[in-house]
């Protein structure tokens, strides 16, 4: 028998599988992976994990660069745009000079550029201008005159793991609902 207090207990079941999503900053996230192609390492070199005051210049010279160089920061986890600073490029020494293109990507293969940045601005707000969560953070250099001397990129915000709408479990569990009182009635009416 189907009672009401059946009814209670699949609609608290339901509302306790939304996922609730607060745009608030978390514990930043140092990136994970780091490819490279045409950078000079200086220092430790690593380009992954907290700063260590060591990296790579974004060309395959000491300045002046004389081939463009660039660098793929790869995280653990999916992130997204939230409110305020979402990532951080983290240069050793900055200068206007410096100026590279910053891309995002979900995949690691199709890019999203962002524009071109100094790293004067090293936080960036992507403040709407990438829809969905990203793992990859490309930077690459488009200064002739000096190449950024990145260390490592954090990013702040991560997405959430299922992205339903909250009304949609409790939509799901009243079309069951009707499908069960429907089918009841209507074994009642051919009995009858």
């Amino acid at each position: 028998m189907f009672n009401i207090k059946s009814v209670a207990s699949v609609m608290a079941l339901a509302s306790a599988m939304i996922f609730v999503h607060t745009n608030t900053a978390q514990a930043a996230v140092f990136a994970t992976t780091a490819d490279t192609q045409n950078v000079t390492f200086f220092g430790s070199g690593i380009l992954t994990g907290a700063p260590d005051n060591g990296g790579a210049f974004l060309s395959n010279t000491f300045d002046p660069p004389s081939l463009l160089g660039s660098i793929t920061f790869g995280f653990g986890v999916s992130f997204f745009d939230g409110a305020g600073v979402d990532f951080e490029l983290i240069d050793v020494g900055q200068s206007s000079n410096e100026m590279y293109d910053v891309a995002l990507s979900a995949d690691g293969i199709s890019f999203f550029s962002l524009g071109v940045f100094t790293t004067l601005i090293n936080g960036i707000d992507i403040n709407g201008a990438f829809a969905g969560p990203f793992s990859f953070i490309r930077v690459t250099n488009t200064s002739l005159v000096n190449s950024a001397d990145l260390d490592t990129a954090q990013v702040f915000f991560t997405a959430p793991e299922i992205p339903i709408p909250a009304a949609l479990p409790l939509f799901l569990s009243g079309m069951g609902l009707v499908g069960f009182f429907g089918k009841r009635r209507r074994k009642n009416l051919v009995q009858a």
